[in-house]
């Protein structure tokens, strides 16, 4: 019977279970799972103390100080890291030298750093006026005694063996590693020493135990096995005779020469699921044979790589006690309409970046399962459903993220700034036109109040209501009215604009560092000028035209203040 991915991979994660545990040196455990929790041994830091070279005071003496009206105190010792409790008390007038990770002397509550000091004989004058706790780090701030340090399942990265290291675990209990052996079936297929361009070379092989080395497994390659069933045997029993998990790619359909799997059982194999609903990869199947775990991959390089992320991947992950066998799971928006054929779910390899409204994935152009280059420079697997045979485009799709998501780029940003009245919006909006005809331009204004969610409508009934987002939508447009506990950040609102674009005005935000055009009125007064704007790249000016190292331009100049934007763009491309 055939089943659907998902009803196959919960069965491969019901079956599996984790490998016995083993101790192994601290330095050895990169990239192994942890097979137990992990809590702190003690509190971290384990003592109160100095975040930098400097002088522990405390606090209420150098109340006021500053350059021009410092603080002398006198020196009455000295601490430095790594040394006992026999620190010199700080008492009112003094401080005590203090090196970083020194214990804080009794009596001080602050750390003033040398920079901000000068020191004269046994005396030292403070120039700054610091709160208390001012570059101190106390102890436990990091985390107490019995506190979760890690999880077990946890793979161990560079900052794990860190954290490990700092709570004296010179040995770390892990899961064994899975032994997988890989065998490539089929009498045309010649090893990659042997690659021509007539030839079928056994790709399979080697991106498979590539696969399974980059889950952390260790890997024994079978090599080619031919199609004669007797021989296959006699190959095959290698693969279940020692390591946890078999693989075999090809022979695994109802052809006349696919013998994997009538193999596989006459070898003892017990197939717990035969076929998937999925493209590509449906004769996947999977099986236990003794101790061993089997899988019969397709042969079709495409559809083995995929069947082998999807199903195989996981059971590898479980067996060494993965708390999260799986890969990250996401949504995204289709790109344009797709077709299919209902009954199979699709799963196509794809490229997914960050958008203004989430993920979004590249152009639905699959390569034939056939191919090796099918997951070539891709980052995730969209799941087209089971289904459906027609998707609309901004349909939402599941995607598995096999890699890392790209940031998004954000286009040029340009503010166009002035005092009220100045006749900012006008030219804002000429220049918006103008460039709109061959340009994808975006919008933000920042103003004094958000009116347009207004009392009585639908929208402004959801808020009012406790909803803390409210889109909407209409023919042609759609938006979305999130609430805020703060006045929101420019790069937030510029997250939320379409892409792609090819520049954005900001009207507002005139503090905020980004590369502005300053719009002066007809009294000729500039914030430019006056030292209160900054970042400033260019004047345009409604009253008579002034030099201050930057372009400056008449409002009524249009065409030119128009090529400075077009050139503004090109230095940022």
């Amino acid at each position: 019977m055939m089943i659907s991915i998902e009803q196959a991979i919960q069965r491969v994660r019901a079956a599996v279970e984790a490998l016995p545990t083993e101790n192994v040196d601290l330095d050895r455990a990169l990239q192994r799972f942890l097979a137990r929790n992990i809590v702190a041994r003690w509190d971290l830091p384990t003592s109160t103390h100095a975040a930098m070279d400097g002088f522990a005071v405390r606090a209420a003496d150098v109340a006021g100080s500053s350059t021009a009206t410092p603080t002398t105190l006198a020196v009455v010792g000295r601490c430095v890291a790594g040394a006992g409790d026999d620190s010199p008390c700080v008492g009112p007038g003094q401080a005590v030298r203090i090196t970083t990770g020194a214990r804080v002397p009794p009596g001080a509550d602050a750390v003033i750093r040398v920079e901000d000091t000068r020191t004269h004989e046994r005396k030292v004058e403070f120039h700054v006026a610091v709160a208390v706790g001012h570059n101190v780090r106390h102890r436990g701030s990091d985390v107490v005694k019995g506190a979760p340090v890690l999880r077990a399942g946890t793979r161990i990265d560079a900052h794990a063996i860190g954290a490990l290291a700092a709570f004296g675990h010179s040995q770390v209990e892990v899961h064994h590693r899975p032994l997988v052996a890989i065998a490539s079936c089929g009498d045309e297929l010649v090893p990659v020493q042997e690659a021509r361009p007539d030839a079928v070379v056994d790709s399979n092989a080697h991106v498979l135990a590539a696969m399974a080395r980059e889950c952390g497994a260790d890997v024994e390659l079978l090599g080619i096995v031919g199609d004669d069933p007797l021989r296959m045997e006699e190959q095959l029993r290698r693969g279940v005779d020692r390591p946890h998990v078999l693989v075999t790619s090809a022979g695994a359909s109802v052809g006349e020469r696919d013998h994997t799997r009538e193999v596989l059982e006459a070898l003892g194999t017990r197939f717990i699921f035969s076929k998937v609903a999925l493209k590509p990869g449906k004769p996947v199947s999977f099986g236990r044979c003794g101790n061993t775990w089997v899988f019969a991959l397709p042969g079709n390089p495409g559809a083995a790589a995929m069947t082998f992320e999807l199903l195989v991947r996981p059971a590898l992950r479980a067996l060494q006690g993965a708390a999260i066998p799986l890969r990250p799971e996401a949504i995204a928006l289709l790109p344009h309409p797709v077709t299919k054929r209902s009954g199979l779910t699709h799963c196509v390899w794809m490229t997914a970046r960050a958008g203004s409204g989430g993920l979004e994935i590249d152009e639905l152009n699959a390569p034939s399962s056939g191919s090796p280059l099918s997951a070539l420079g891709h980052n995730a697997i969209a799941a087209l459903p089971r289904s459906a045979d027609a998707l609309a485009a901004g349909h939402a799709v599941p995607l598995w993220l096999t890699g890392p998501v790209a940031a998004r780029r954000y286009p040029p940003v340009l503010g166009i700034v002035g005092l009220s009245n100045s006749g900012k919006t006008t030219l804002a909006a000429h220049l918006i036109g103008r460039l709109s005809r061959d340009l994808r331009v975006a919008a933000v204004k920042h103003g004094h109040r958000f009116d347009f969610d207004r009392k009585g409508k639908d929208t402004y009934r959801f808020a009012e209501a406790g909803a803390v987002a409210v889109a909407f939508a209409s023919p042609g447009q759609r938006g979305l009215a999130t609430r805020t506990s703060r006045p929101p950040e420019l790069d937030e609102v510029l997250a939320s604009l379409p892409d792609p674009l090819d520049i954005v005005f900001v009207e507002g935000y005139k503090q905020t560092p980004i590369p502005k055009i300053e719009v002066v009125g007809a009294d000729g007064r500039s914030l430019t000028r006056e030292g209160q704007l900054h970042d400033v790249r260019a004047i345009a000016t409604r009253a008579a035209p002034f030099d201050l190292g930057i372009p400056c331009f008449s409002t009524d100049d249009l065409d030119g203040i128009e090529a400075w934007v077009r050139a503004y763009m090109a230095e940022r491309q």
